[in-house]
């Protein structure tokens, strides 16, 4: 029993968390490669929008969609949820749920093999209250990878879409959501062992984002190795798109996205724990600050 206990305990999950648009769909495909294990009902590729796929749970994000919508909110509302609805009934019904679909996902069990579970789905991050509970229900040991991208590219790849143009969806918006959700990722996983990546340090050198999720494994639960013939063919440059130097474009908060955003990317450079005095400040800073743009009438879906 002893053998068997200690077998159940060196299971493992990695958790990839980042604003919609940021290269988690990459990501997760590179880790996969490398060694964990993807959900059995994957969202099927959008032609110009993810050609490659995006690697995720269709039941986890169709489960998110009508959690939101049962909220009163959306996946890029920018305002965090009432800190009250997590206690209440609903969402320990949604908690049960969700654990169901984590469970028949990624085929759960007591002989279940070793691999590392996968587990990437945007809206994650304004769930993290609710997900921390799934997580811990699950058994397994919990690795994050926070993954970034500079917010004025996420704004324009999220404005490409004609659905969030006709419903007045602005960069002012997007920026808004990119705060909410590095922030609440950051903040909600302070405890658990992460690391921060980028997706221009997964263009430019993916075996370094490679080795530092495995250096929060144990041995051998994904190897650089394992990865290279399929990384080489699905990394393609080509299929990225609005890169940009700086964020001067968007005006609302611009302190605020400063310190959010210099904070995490330094993370990313020295491959180090984040400023969390210059995060708490951007956290409070992002909570005071009201936005001109009701986004709580802004119903767009699958913008991953």
């Amino acid at each position: 029993m002893r053998k068997l206990a200690n077998t159940i305990a060196r299971r493992n999950l990695v958790l990839v968390l980042g604003m919609h648009r940021s290269g988690t769909s990459a990501l997760a495909r590179v880790l996969a490669l490398a060694g964990c294990a993807l959900p059995k009902t994957l969202f099927e590729a959008v032609a110009g929008d993810n050609d490659l796929g995006y690697w995720e749970s269709r039941p986890l994000i169709e489960f998110h969609e009508g959690l939101f919508h049962q909220i009163g909110t959306t996946m890029l509302a920018g305002e965090p949820i009432d800190p009250a609805w997590f206690e209440s009934r609903d969402a320990r019904r949604a908690e049960d749920a969700l654990l169901s679909i984590v469970r028949d996902e990624w085929r759960d069990g007591v002989f279940a093999a070793r691999t590392p579970w996968l587990v990437k789905e945007p809206r994650i991050a304004r769930l993290m209250p609710l997900w921390r509970r799934v997580l811990a229900r699950t058994g397994r040991r919990v690795v994050v990878v926070h993954m970034l991208r500079e917010p004025a590219e996420v704004a324009a790849s999220l404005l490409r879409r004609p659905e969030l143009a006709q419903c007045g969806f602005t960069q002012e918006n997007a920026k808004r959501a990119w705060l909410e959700h590095v922030l609440l990722a950051e903040r909600h996983t302070r405890d658990l062992p992460r690391t921060f990546a980028s997706i221009d340090l997964l263009m430019g050198d993916w075996r370094t984002v490679v080795a530092r999720v495995g250096a929060l494994l144990p041995a051998g639960e994904i190897d650089v190795g394992r990865a290279e013939s399929g990384v080489a063919e699905f990394l393609q440059p080509a299929l990225r798109h609005h890169r940009s130097a700086g964020d001067s474009s968007i005006r609302t908060d611009v302190q605020t996205i400063d310190l959010a955003r210099n904070a995490l990317f330094d993370a990313v450079r020295w491959d180090v724990e984040p400023d969390r005095v210059a995060l708490d400040d951007a956290y409070t800073r992002f909570l005071n600050v009201s936005t001109s743009t009701s986004s709580s009438d802004l119903r767009a879906s699958d913008s991953r």
